[in-house]
């Protein structure tokens, strides 16, 4: 699991992934760069998280972490 944010604040972003002890990666995409993550996904602007299985392949794009959470129970 991994999250994406896109949001206008690299700096809060960076104060909220250090606080949050969280124990997954976290990355900020920039979403006018048509090279980033973010618009290759197109998935809007975030936060968001993808669950990748062992192939690196993405399994889902979840847009709260309950309900990704409710997906890896489902599985």
């Amino acid at each position: 699991m991994l999250s994406i944010d896109a949001g206008d604040s690299r700096a809060l972003w960076r104060i909220y992934t250090k606080d949050g002890n969280f124990n997954w990666p976290h990355f900020h995409s920039d979403p006018t760069d048509p090279n980033s993550l973010v618009s290759k996904l197109d998935y809007g602007s975030g936060p968001y998280y993808l669950l990748v299985n062992k192939r690196n392949r993405i399994e889902g794009i979840y847009e709260d972490l309950d309900k990704l959470i409710t997906a890896i129970r489902f599985r």
